[in-house]
């Protein structure tokens, strides 16, 4: 590369990907990485870069900052520059841009800045939600007997949630040992998103219109797409951590999820310890605000929780497939 390559900044804007880390993050370009998501926009899709392709971006911090954190998430717009000018391998985000909205970059349409979960459960607050929630009158979500837990045994809801998991886990091919320390990870985070009881009810953000619900405080799309499975303002701990499961797996529950999760169950499986499963959980699954330190903080509980639910674990069941989540479960 000549040095006329260098100090001719060529400046972007694009979306934050999935893949971040405490101090980079993977951003899709818009006009020079194509997107397509099953054909909806940006084609055509041999054309498309995937996730995994695009280059990691550099961030810029204050000259006081002593820790490189950022609080980027997965569909935020950015701004910055090709530091290699027309090379277009090293970008440089040097901030976000407020209000961008639609993850395919079709337009600034200047609607809500996409999140996902990871809201402040506040269960004092009015609910902006009250008066329902449209999900486009499409039918509930049928059980099926291959994939829905229903019968989930454990004396508390920790217990179930970590049975639950730890059984996905030791399906998805996890030995038993690393299913109950991956399990005790997800545990922890959820205990900081809707407290030690896991309540299903769990009402966050109300100041906000995009006000969190349940067990892991989903939002916008995502709490639409978990009303839709459990039914509005459902607080059915079994269907919750089941809609939880649908996400990994990126199966349909009625509407799209904003937020892709196709990338958490892939990183999760690659953990061995309860912290690095709490971690990997809050950052890319949760997205809270802030969410490498907060990641910090459920990992360094994630132990204690599974010195004390590991011992009691259970197995989980599959499910009848004549029942109907958003019909029977609903409340």
């Amino acid at each position: 590369m000549g040095k006329g390559d260098y100090y001719e900044f060529k400046w972007f804007v694009g979306i934050v990907e999935d893949e971040t880390t405490e101090s980079r993050v993977r951003v899709r370009i818009f006009g020079v990485h194509p997107f397509d998501e099953l054909g909806v926009a940006g084609g055509p899709a041999s054309l498309a870069v995937s996730g995994g392709d695009l280059p990691w971006a550099n961030l810029v911090y204050p000259i006081d900052s002593t820790t490189p954190n950022h609080d980027l998430q997965p569909s935020d717009w950015v701004y910055g520059f090709f530091a290699d000018g027309d090379s277009c391998q090293q970008p440089v985000v040097v901030g976000r841009i407020a209000r961008g909205d639609g993850s395919t970059g079709a337009s600034f349409a200047g609607g809500t800045q996409s999140s996902g979960g990871g809201g402040s459960p506040n269960n004092n607050g009015s609910d902006p939600g009250a008066g329902g929630l449209s999900t486009g009158g499409a039918p509930p979500v049928q059980f099926n007997s291959q994939k829905y837990y229903s019968n989930i045994p454990g004396g508390s809801n920790q217990q179930k949630a970590f049975n639950l998991f730890a059984t996905f886990f030791e399906e998805k091919g996890a030995s038993e040992a690393q299913a109950k320390s991956l399990a005790a990870g997800v545990v922890a985070s959820l205990i900081a998103e809707s407290g030690s009881n896991l309540n299903p009810g769990s009402l966050g953000d109300t100041n906000t219109s995009s006000y969190a619900w349940g067990v892991a405080q989903w939002r916008l799309n995502r709490r639409a797409g978990l009303f839709q499975m459990c039914g509005h303002k459902s607080t059915n701990f079994d269907c919750q951590l089941n809609f939880a499961i649908t996400e990994l797996e990126n199966r349909n529950h009625g509407v799209k999820s904003e937020n892709s999760h196709r990338g958490v169950l892939s990183k999760i499986m690659q953990k061995n310890t309860p912290y690095d499963a709490a971690y990997v959980w809050t950052t890319d699954y949760e997205i809270p605000a802030d969410r490498f330190s907060k990641a910090k903080s459920r990992g360094s509980t994630a132990q204690k929780i599974y010195d004390r639910l590991a011992p009691n674990y259970e197995r989980a069941t599959i499910g009848s497939p004549t029942q109907q989540i958003a019909s029977s479960n609903a409340q």
